[in-house]
């Protein structure tokens, strides 16, 4: 992978591949992306492809909050904060942001709580195609985004754009 915007001295400790872009996180606890942006998976604030590393932009997460897992996905992509919350960007059709809204970001958003209750870290996440789902601290499962399977496992066909709890 080409240096791009990944400052000199830093290692990539965290790498995950989505089905148009592939993510990092490096050892400065930030995001690093390249691959197509249309959708705004890069999360650098623009929609154009890019063949080598990107930063991430801060977006929505807080000042001071180290960036612990990544996820890409279908176009999107969601990282956990060292806050026990997640922040996700890019394609948004079917809700996977979790941010309440169906508008693309090419930025980090904050994902709303939900069923989450509070008090609940999250302390993994994994992205699909066009859903995401984390577990809690309380070794429970929340998911959003498209469930027209039922992959968002609430007994429910019904698309979430905030985190639900699985039954």
């Amino acid at each position: 992978v080409a240096q791009g915007a990944i400052p000199s001295g830093i290692n990539l400790t965290k790498i995950s591949a989505g089905d148009t872009h592939t993510c990092a996180l490096g050892s400065d606890y930030k995001a690093y992306c390249w691959g197509q942006g249309l959708y705004g998976q890069l999360g650098n604030g623009s929609v154009y492809e890019r063949d080598s590393p990107v930063a991430v932009a801060q977006g929505a997460i807080p000042s001071g909050i180290n960036l612990t897992k990544i996820s890409a996905g279908f176009a999107c992509t969601c990282a956990l904060g060292s806050n026990g919350k997640a922040y996700c960007w890019g394609y948004n059709r079917n809700g996977q942001l979790g941010n309440n809204t169906t508008t693309d970001s090419s930025t980090p958003v904050a994902v709303a709580s939900g069923a989450i209750p509070n008090g609940v870290n999250l302390t993994q996440i994994s992205i699909g195609t066009y859903c995401v789902c984390a577990i809690g601290s309380n070794g429970k499962g929340y998911c959003w985004g498209s469930n027209w399977f039922g992959q968002l496992g609430n007994n429910s066909t019904s698309n979430s754009s905030v985190p639900v709890a699985v039954a």
